[in-house]
């Protein structure tokens, strides 16, 4: 699955000149397109945490996952204001609803209850939170420089997030052996 997105993110990286000539008042210089391809991705995989999140919150029963959704959504959602913000002033559309991938994810979430619900969210979240990264990191090696002050700031608390995600999901995977 990893490899899967990583070709994704590559392949709208290139298909983005498309877009963007066609889109009044935005560049399509090199940065600009590795830079779109990078916004784009990140906010949708905030608007899938933060949806995965608001399923949790609200029908979980364990209160060690409400809270770490609550905190999600908390952060995620002042993460995708902050980029999003960046994003319009380039020019660059911000999703306001999750990609088919995340929304299936969002689908099959809510369609689990109880200890099920519990460890499918985590294992998502901490999917979610792995991808983050390795976008975040490609992004501050040198892919794009316009957002990098931004990267620098987000990656070490999706950095944090994920542990505490990896340790949300340890701990239902030994609640469910």
């Amino acid at each position: 699955m990893k490899s899967w997105k990583r070709i994704a993110w590559i392949a709208s990286a290139f298909a983005s000149p498309i877009v963007l000539a066609q889109t009044p008042g935005v560049s399509s210089s090199p940065t600009s397109r590795v830079d779109a391809a990078f916004l784009q991705q990140a906010l949708q995989e905030q608007l899938g945490e933060i949806e995965l999140s608001k399923i949790a919150q609200n029908n979980s029963t364990n209160p060690v996952v409400i809270n770490f959704a609550k905190a999600t959504i908390r952060d995620e959602t002042q993460a995708h204001r902050q980029l999003g913000e960046l994003a319009e002033k380039k020019g660059i559309q911000v999703p306001r609803t999750p990609d088919p991938e995340h929304a299936a994810m969002v689908k099959i979430l809510g369609s689990k209850n109880g200890s099920e619900l519990d460890t499918y969210y985590a294992k998502d979240i901490a999917r979610t939170d792995d991808e983050v990264i390795q976008l975040y990191q490609s992004q501050s090696a040198g892919n794009g420089e316009e957002f990098g002050s931004y990267v620098q700031s987000a990656l070490p608390k999706e950095e944090e997030h994920e542990k505490l995600a990896q340790t949300l999901e340890d701990g239902n995977s030994r609640r469910g052996d």
